[in-house]
């Protein structure tokens, strides 16, 4: 089976107390109850939801896991629960009450250390545990699909790789741990391949696409050090963990990071260096020179009291400010030639700066106030890296500037039908079978989604529609639709209004807002399905069956208020 990055891994120690509540016998039975559950610790459930995707509102919440070493197996429910004193659990884990909720991966089945029925304690179930430790791990790969597994003992095995985020399953020290990092997709790889050739890289495409979510795991590798990039072999249990061969690091680490929104009120002053008020003794004020966000970091690199070999400076909506004039001149050093140690080297200008009496550079203040004294010469360092998002529908945003783009390497980020088909546990070898069946011109069939197919097949009619009126870059990214698959399969259709009355209907609102005709052709209310209640109607003046002249306006495209049956219907036709 085919090898997939991971994108996080997550991990517990089941404790001698955990392990008699899951192993123990039915004691309902006998008229008495008992915990069945993993407990999770206040200090893991910070990294225990963000593996979920949900915030502390959004428990309880079950999530669909691949078995590792079991892959013919169906994705079977994991479900976190709430505890009291700020503590999570997994719960129904006793696999001796009916029925057996616990997970198929945490079975004796695949290997899962046991106890007998009767075992009398902690201490007791504790003399079950293979070398005296036992981990449940959840693994995310980069396609958002959870595989959960486990291990057993102290030593990290021989044939998995040195890798710190696996040697913390065995430590005995460790009680669970949350890790994200690089998951070698496609994005990345470009990301990592652009570094590598000395320009920065520029991720772009429609809301939704997943350019920030793929910027902000990229940063939080380089926090973590930088760590090579793990595979999951879902097939093998005993040695599921691999390296990523390219996935290694093109930057010196260790290695900071710095974040920036670019926004219409961002200026040069803010970003590279400006001049500030500072109060006199006497009661008036000065303008001094104080460094900007960007300053403050390469002056970072240089300064002998910080262990930082580089710099990866993160911006997000890149084209939401005026780009070029907040870089200025510093346009010219996100290319790599003309910073230090290249023989086309150019001294970083400062013309913020006015030479004191002697003919050198000014002290300036970092943003701390701290006064500092730069080189005279300063060169811009080498190892400074630019990932950057821009927003490819936004009409408000301004256009990148020609001679700040050709720096970046564009990476674009469409929708991905396969992606969201995999976090919804469709599978995709099918869905062109059944779509076609789904959408053939006669017949029933497209009352036969579910709230999973109906969303693949939502997104990619609007989508083809989108770009044939407006052209690709408006199209409806996947991540709109995410949550329809963070939720149970029981609320799963009210996800799905929730997120086409919340997400969906706005954007194409925007997009469509001096074309109501399109948008009705979108919704197809001219064409509703046959036998059927649907939602969506044209709007007509009162007493007449026609529209005002001039306008073709549909009544209300929300889906709100209708009876589940009419929502459903309406999503299932829409997406026909």
């Amino acid at each position: 089976m085919t090898a997939v990055g991971i994108a996080a891994l997550w991990f517990r120690a089941v404790t001698p107390n955990n392990f008699h509540n899951i192993e123990r016998g039915p004691w309902r039975d006998k008229g008495g109850g008992g915990p069945t559950y993993i407990e999770i610790p206040a200090s893991l459930v910070p990294g225990t939801l963000e593996l979920l995707g949900v915030d502390g509102d959004g428990i309880p919440v079950t999530i669909q896991a691949r078995a590792v070493g079991a892959p013919d197996l169906d994705p079977a429910p994991i479900t976190f629960e709430s505890k009291t004193g700020g503590r999570l659990r997994i719960a129904n884990q006793n696999r001796r009450i009916t029925p057996d909720l616990r997970h198929p991966a945490w079975r004796p089945g695949l290997g899962f250390p046991e106890a007998p029925a009767d075992v009398a304690s902690a201490g007791e179930a504790g003399q079950h545990l293979p070398g005296g430790r036992l981990v449940v791990y959840v693994a995310l790969d980069g396609a958002g699909r959870y595989h959960a597994g486990f291990t057993t003992g102290t030593d990290l095995p021989d044939a998995w790789p040195n890798h710190p985020w696996l040697a913390a399953l065995f430590d005995p020290s460790v009680d669970g741990g949350y890790r994200a990092g690089l998951a070698v997709d496609e994005p990345t790889r470009q990301v990592l391949e652009a570094w590598r050739r000395g320009k920065g890289a520029l991720l772009y495409g429609p809301p939704g696409t997943g350019k920030t979510w793929v910027m902000s795991r990229i940063r939080r590798w380089v926090e973590d050090g930088a760590p090579a990039a793990l595979l999951l072999d879902p097939a093998d249990r005993h040695v599921p963990f691999s390296l990523a061969t390219g996935g290694e690091t093109p930057i010196p680490t260790p290695a900071r990071t710095d974040w920036q929104t670019f926004h219409q009120d961002l200026s040069y002053d803010d970003f590279v260096i400006g001049l500030r008020p500072s109060a006199l003794p006497d009661g008036g004020f000065e303008l001094v020179p104080r460094l900007g966000r960007l300053l403050e970091g390469i002056y970072d690199l240089g300064d002998p009291g910080t262990d930082s070999a580089s710099l990866v400076l993160c911006i997000d909506e890149v084209n939401r400010g005026n780009a070029a004039r907040i870089f200025g001149e510093f346009i010219t050093f996100l290319d790599a030639d003309y910073r230090d140690h290249s023989p086309r080297r150019l001294p970083i200008p400062l013309p913020a700066l006015t030479a004191d009496d002697a003919g050198g550079a000014p002290p300036v203040r970092r943003q701390s106030g701290a006064p500092v004294q730069l080189p005279d010469p300063w060169y811009f360092p080498q190892h400074v890296y630019t990932v950057a998002t821009m927003n490819s529908v936004d009409r408000a945003a301004i256009p990148l500037d020609s001679a700040l783009a050709r720096r970046f390497v564009r990476i674009a980020l469409r929708p991905d039908l396969e992606l969201l088909a995999a976090h919804l546990g469709v599978d995709w070898a099918e869905v062109a079978g059944r779509a076609r069946k789904i959408r053939a011109p006669d017949g029933d069939a497209w009352q036969e989604g579910g709230p999973e197919l109906t969303s693949v097949l939502l997104l990619d009619r609007l989508n083809l529609s989108i770009a044939e009126r407006l052209g690709p870059d408006f199209e409806l990214g996947h991540g709109l639709l995410w949550d329809v698959g963070r939720v149970d399969e029981e609320h799963r259709w009210d996800a799905l209004v929730a997120a086409w009355d919340g997400e969906l209907l706005p954007q194409l609102l925007e997009r469509f807002l001096n074309r109501p005709r399109d948008l009705l052709d979108l919704l197809r209310v001219d064409e509703p399905p046959p036998g059927g209640p649907y939602a969506f109607r044209p709007r007509r003046l009162l007493g007449t069956d026609a529209a005002p002249a001039g306008m073709e306006l549909v009544d209300d495209a929300t889906l709100r208020g209708h009876p589940p049956d009419v929502q459903r219907i309406t999503l299932r036709w829409l997406a026909r």
